[in-house]
């Protein structure tokens, strides 16, 4: 899942929003699945990154920016109930 994580990163710096946000949501739903919260606060730090591009005000479809925080905050919560 890293590696998808890495793909999206190079995907947004290339300007390939839209295959960024794919791969996003994949990689989203998988570390849902298997509890991983660290590599999902890494995900939603891409998709912020989207969102805060020039480009995405075309129409690009997003997780809203309340879902984001809500999401980082259950992360960061269970990061410290387990550690």
């Amino acid at each position: 899942m890293f590696e998808i994580y890495t793909a999206s990163v190079i995907l947004i710096d290339k300007g390939l929003l839209q295959a960024a946000q794919k791969e996003l949501k994949k990689a989203l739903k998988l570390t849902e699945n298997y509890v991983l919260f660290e590599l999902q606060t890494m995900l939603l730090g891409s998709e912020k990154r989207i969102q805060s591009t020039q480009t995405n005000k075309k129409g690009y479809k997003t997780i809203s920016s309340e879902t984001i925080k809500s999401k980082e905050k259950h992360c960061f919560e269970q990061l410290t109930n387990v550690y």
